[in-house]
């Protein structure tokens, strides 16, 4: 089980961007120093920066929050699939959702799943 580092992710999820701490402090309006600080956890991202940051990763506050707090590969995925439209992956979750029910309860059609889902994550970090 992996320990929940929201600095780590933070810096993971800038880096699924490719963004440096100074874009990031940009586009959230704020300083890079911040995200330097909040990315080594001498800082959190409190009630006033988190909506500033989620907006540049095109998530809610709440979204952004379960990101930070998530295990760093989640928050990684979670940045890519907000990256792509809404209406899109509102398409995409739905597929996968009727996908997964269907092959849950059958192992061998589950690398099927986990391969529709790995085209969805290329198609994310294209967008």
């Amino acid at each position: 089980m992996s320990i929940m580092d929201p600095g780590k992710n933070l810096k993971a999820m800038r880096e699924a961007l490719h963004l440096t701490q100074e874009e990031l402090g940009k586009l959230a309006g704020i300083s890079k120093g911040q995200i330097s600080h909040i990315e080594t956890g001498f800082k959190r991202a409190g009630p006033k920066l988190r909506p500033r940051l989620a907006g540049v990763f095109k998530m809610t506050e709440n979204e952004f929050t379960r990101a930070l707090h998530s295990d760093e590969q989640e928050a990684v995925f979670l940045v890519h699939l907000h990256q792509i439209p809404a209406p899109l992956r509102s398409q995409i979750v739905g597929h996968l959702a009727i996908l997964f029910s269907q092959v849950k309860d059958k192992p061998e059609f589950l690398s099927g799943f986990i391969n529709q889902l790995t085209i969805y994550i290329d198609l994310a970090k294209k967008v």
